[in-house]
């Protein structure tokens, strides 16, 4: 099987020249993301898939950070936290919190 780093290269097509290091932050990120969101300690390896699509996310958002809208011109950009279909993937892996009152 091709390494995650190699898959998201494959996502990013167009994208020449991009070092390694690059696309393995990108990486450790959307894992650190998901993690967090499902409250998981681990990944599973289900989730490898959604890490992957999740970094790319991360990646094509480079420059923007802070940012939750741009307008150029006649064009409106608007950028979600978790994207809704990355999001519906990781629901099933989402663990419940109790909460002591």
């Amino acid at each position: 099987m091709e390494t995650m780093t190699a898959r998201l290269r494959v996502l990013l097509a167009g994208q020449e020249g991009v070092e390694d290091a690059l696309l393995a932050e990108m990486l450790l990120a959307a894992e650190d993301t998901i993690l967090a969101y499902t409250g998981l300690d681990a990944m599973p390896d289900r989730l490898r898939g959604a890490q992957v699509s999740l970094a790319a996310v991360f990646f094509n958002r480079l420059g923007m950070e802070g940012e939750t809208s741009r307008r150029e011109g006649s064009l409106t950009i608007s950028v979600a936290g978790l994207p809704e279909d990355i999001r519906c993937r990781l629901n099933a892996f989402r663990h419940a919190r109790a909460v002591a009152l």
